[in-house]
């Protein structure tokens, strides 16, 4: 079993802290250099926007050490931290829905309204389901949702890399499941040339969510424009 600690599971667990830490810069770089090239962003920064900021890095970086504390052995402290892990989730979706409530009526950001709304949604999702999974003592799918949880709150910083290139935004549509997919099915190759059911899963749960968010804009976001104007 994979969930066995060994040879196996420390090398999933360094690929896991190895991914953790590339999205935690990719992150950070992709806000950072928005600010830098556009720096009349640096308005939008409020204190809730930069606190929803450090939250989301704080997932990153937890989820980052979580891998830490497997690849060592220390499971008494990961199952401890994984508990405490509900309180920033909290904290990271309120602050994430009230950012985009005040920049919705501050700056008439419909389209952020509604795609942060779908962002949290899938990410909320995939770690009640990652919690689920262990409780029930699946730690293969644990691991696997907790991963693409991580990469489904990412596509903001795609967005950024985008707009500071200049290039069609849509391309977000190709560069993001590209990056998913890679880092997603590179974890179940590393070791075993199969990949995991709960990775075809999780993949088509947040594309799923991506094709709706989508699918929806035409009727969300006239309803909310007319609900500003009122």
């Amino acid at each position: 079993m994979e969930a066995t600690i060994g040879n196996n599971i420390q090398r999933r667990s360094r690929y896991l802290f190895f991914s953790a830490i590339f999205l935690f810069i990719f992150v950070l770089l992709g806000f950072t250099l928005k600010v830098i090239v556009h720096p009349v962003r640096l308005a939008r920064y409020t204190p809730l926007v930069i606190t929803h900021a450090g939250l989301m890095m704080a997932w990153l970086f937890l989820f980052a050490y979580q891998a830490r504390l497997v690849a060592n052995g220390s499971l008494k402290y990961h199952k401890k931290l994984g508990g405490l892990s509900v309180w920033l989730v909290i904290a990271m979706v309120v602050t994430g829905e009230w950012a985009s409530i005040n920049l919705f009526y501050e700056h008439q950001r419909t389209d952020l309204l509604v795609g942060n709304a779908f962002t949290m949604s899938t990410f909320l999702c995939l770690y009640v389901f990652a919690i689920y999974a262990v409780k029930k003592g699946d730690i293969d799918t644990h691991k696997r949702m907790i991963f693409i949880a991580s990469l489904s709150i990412i596509g903001p910083a795609i967005g950024r890399y985008l707009e500071i290139l200049d290039v069609n935004v849509m391309l977000y549509f190709v560069a993001y499941p590209l990056m998913l997919i890679a880092l997603t099915v590179g974890y179940d190759l590393s070791v075993n040339n199969k990949i995991h059911k709960a990775t075809y899963a999780g993949i088509g749960f947040v594309v799923a969510m991506n094709v709706l968010m989508m699918a929806s804009m035409p009727v969300l976001i006239p309803y909310f424009n007319q609900l500003l104007e009122s």
